[in-house]
């Protein structure tokens, strides 16, 4: 499973989509290809005799565990893992794995659509009760919804939004790492206030997971070279911009979009 949520792309985000990313990252279904680590749903601890499952008990994996799956893909120890495995994947995996040396220790339990058909059920329960949470801080001033428009709203007609720093608010209210597309994972305001290792940025106070902020005015030049880039149908012209003013083209890309949402000034620019 995804130790962080995967956030909807754009300046706002609705009920529904902030919810149910939740519910994605905790009870991932398949809404993303699940890939190895997300193919094993536990692990089976192995004492006396590992052929006699009586004998055995599963538990989660630990992030040793993780680190150490990890190790073995990378250096293609292990083949590579995509739901829905079959019956020769798992056989293939399983030579490779317990020819590791720490192999009669445990052996992992894979994800089958018995589980897959739980999480569901378990993703359908947890967006409500986020949904609820989120209709309570509303109720409660905590939370304001806005319109397409970034109007504030009064009630819940229409289609209320939240701007993506009150999502990532209630994120961190909530103790949830998350990430924007194509960006690295970053820590809850709560676990990076705990000093849990690593180089993240807290996120209640960032536009996503950005390693470098960009300079006074540095931001309408990005622009214009995106659009110029874009204009002239310059191949990977978000990855360019990215290269060239130092950032994540997920990060460029957001700019250009929260430039061109912002609705032109009435005034003249000086001269």
């Amino acid at each position: 499973m995804r130790d962080y949520v995967l956030l909807p792309p754009g300046s706002l985000i609705g009920i529904a989509g902030l919810c149910w990313a939740i519910a994605y990252a905790k009870f991932p279904t398949g809404e993303k290809e699940l890939k190895n680590i997300d193919c094993i749903r536990c692990k089976r601890t192995l004492s006396h005799d590992p052929a006699n499952e009586s004998f055995s008990f599963c538990t989660p994996l630990t992030s040793s565990d993780r680190n150490e799956l990890d190790g073995l893909w990378a250096s293609g120890k292990l083949p590579q893992l995509c739901y829905p495995m079959t019956p020769d994947d798992i056989a293939k995996f399983m030579g490779a794995f317990r020819k590791r040396p720490s192999s009669k220790k445990w052996e992992p339990v894979f994800l089958d659509a018995e589980e897959i058909n739980e999480r569901k059920a378990k993703q359908i329960a947890l967006a409500g009760a986020h949904t609820d949470a989120v209709l309570r801080g509303f109720e409660s001033g905590e939370i304001i919804f806005v319109d397409a428009n970034n109007i504030p709203l009064k009630n819940l007609f229409g289609n209320p939004l939240m701007s993506r720093e009150q999502a990532v608010a209630y994120l961190n209210r909530c103790g949830l790492a998350w990430r924007d597309e194509d960006e690295q994972p970053i820590k809850s305001e709560s676990e990076a206030s705990r000093g849990k290792g690593g180089d993240f940025k807290q996120s209640g106070t960032s536009r996503g997971a950005v390693r470098r902020k960009l300079a006074l005015g540095q931001e309408a030049e990005l622009v214009a070279y995106f659009l110029d880039l874009k204009r002239r149908k310059v191949p990977r012209h978000a990855q360019q911009t990215a290269k060239k003013f130092g950032i994540s083209d997920s990060y460029a890309r957001r700019l250009v979009r929260e430039h061109m949402a912002r609705p032109a000034s009435p005034f003249p620019t000086a001269k």
